[in-house]
Formats: C-alpha cells, structure tokens, sequence
C-alpha cells in the first residue's frame, strides 16, 4: 500500500489535491491525514502539499468538457485546468475531447515555441485534443513527463 496515494484519494474526496510529495516527512502525512479525516486544523507549514480543487465546464467545438482546476503557489504562482469527455467511442468525430492548460497567475516564466518557430513569453497556453487514443497518449505522455521531472528534482537534491 502507498501511503501517499492513499492520501491523495482522501484530499480528491475533499476537494484538493496534494502537491510536493518528494521527500515529505512522517509528521507532514501524519497531519495532512488528521486534517482531511477529522477536520482538524492544519499547521502552515503543511499547508503547502495541499491546492484547493475548482471545478467548471469549458466548451471545445461546442462539447461540454467538465474540468478541475488548482492554483499552485511558490515562489510563482501558476493554476492547471484539466478535463476530458473520456471514451466517446472513436476518432474525433465521435465527439471525444480533452483538455490541458497552465495559466500564469503570478510571476510565472512561461514560454511557448509552436511549431519550431521562435520562443515567445504568454500568459496561458491551452491544449485540446480530439478522441480516445489522444486522451490515451496524451495521459501516457504526461505520466513519462512527470516520471522524468521527478526523477530530475530527487537526483538533483
């Protein structure tokens, strides 16, 4: 059993996510655990693993996608939206769509470069894709960019 996965069900329950995982001492689990079952009130300086979850609707060509948001805070401040319709049966014109942005809020350095061309500075940038595969590749590669960020933050501790 993986005790922060298992925490990190209790916070999504409770409308929240859990962040900054690596390396988080016993009594961090220990009190974000009594916070999200007993309500207890939480020290600040564990405050920081958890982001309060928003939830919305957005809407590409016309689909209804539901979507969660977190606002992230460090040194910068930078909020994600996600959604998906899920399995719609097919190609993008079964109606499939999925949805992945990361917003500026507060001193975030966020570039963009589209199809090679120049890197530009902008305060968003969205992503929507269209059927199942794409939501599953799409999944797979976020996994393998996240498995390697990871990796690069421990080692480089």
């Amino acid at each position: 059993m993986n005790v922060i996965s298992e925490l990190q069900k209790l916070a999504q329950k409770k409308g929240y996510s859990l962040i900054r995982t690596e390396g988080m001492t016993l009594d961090a689990v220990q009190a974000l655990l009594n916070y999200l079952k007993d309500d207890q009130l939480l020290e600040e300086q564990y405050q920081y693993h958890l982001c309060e979850q928003t939830k919305s609707t957005i809407f590409i060509d016309q689909m209804p996608i539901a979507t969660k948001q977190i606002e992230i805070t460090n040194a910068n401040i930078l909020s994600v939206t996600v959604g998906s319709t899920g399995y719609m049966g097919g190609d993008t014109g079964h109606g499939g769509r999925t949805y992945f942005a990361i917003k500026d809020e507060a001193s975030t350095d966020l570039r963009l470069r589209v199809n090679n061309g120049h890197w530009q500075e902008v305060e968003s940038i969205e992503i929507a894709l269209g059927g199942d595969t794409e939501l599953e590749t799409f999944t797979e590669a976020l996994k393998f960019g996240l498995d390697q960020l990871s990796l690069i933050v421990r080692e480089s501790r």
